[in-house]
């Protein structure tokens, strides 16, 4: 169990580290649809695997990117190189998913969860002392913050998403957990005041149509994956 986990601890470690770079400065529902985006990316590289790419993931790609466009504000010029984080993001969670899903069956979903996250503390360690001036005071005044991501979102979040993918496909489980883009909107509207401009808005529509047609199936009640 230990590459297996190893591998899905760091890559885990590297997509959070950068979306935590991306909240620094970019409003919380924006972040959450622009990670969304690994719903493209997931049957995207599943389908590098040799396999033609068939024309509605490309047609879902292009939305999308319409959608970033729009959200990441190039049409305005207030477009930044967070935006490239965010988007670099996705694509490591879209790895993740795909990586859970083949290398954790045949283990048990707790003790993998349980490995994956031990490695994954040593990658964010390792990175937090070679790139970040670590502040003791500070961590301890953010301590409650620290343990709800902990215990809450990684602990019982990526634990139930474990569980869950032993049974699931990767688009099926990409499907449910780009969510996170509608809560993190609801969640930013309610606790931080957040608002979006109707240019975000129509950028977030895309996003989630073109999500919805890169993994578009014919057959009812089958997934890709």
């Amino acid at each position: 169990m230990l590459l297996p986990a190893a591998i899905c601890g760091g890559i885990l470690a590297l997509a959070t580290g950068l979306q935590l770079i991306g909240l620094r400065t970019e409003l919380s529902g924006k972040v959450g649809f622009i990670t969304t985006t690994y719903y493209v990316f997931v049957p995207l590289i599943e389908s590098l695997g040799g396999r033609k790419i068939p024309m509605r993931i490309w047609a879902g790609v292009v939305v999308a990117t319409a959608g970033m466009f729009l959200l990441c504000g190039f049409l305005e010029g207030t477009g930044s190189k967070v935006d490239g984080i965010l988007l670099a993001s996705a694509f490591g969670f879209a790895l993740h998913i795909i990586a859970l899903k083949h290398l954790s069956l045949g283990f048990d979903s707790i003790q993998f969860s349980a490995l994956q996250y031990f490695f994954a503390m040593l990658v964010s360690l390792v990175l937090t002392l070679g790139f970040e001036q670590v502040n003791l005071s500070h961590l301890l005044s953010a301590s409650n913050v620290v343990l709800y991501s902990g215990l809450v979102a990684c602990g019982v979040g990526f634990t139930l998403q474990t569980i869950g993918q032993k049974t699931e496909s990767t688009t099926t489980t990409s499907l449910l957990l780009s969510q996170e883009a509608v809560f993190s909107v609801i969640f930013g509207y309610l606790i931080l005041s957040e608002r979006l401009t109707y240019l975000d808005a129509l950028g977030c529509l895309l996003i989630i149509g073109g999500c919805v047609l890169a993994n578009y199936t014919h057959s009812p009640g089958k997934a890709l994956g």
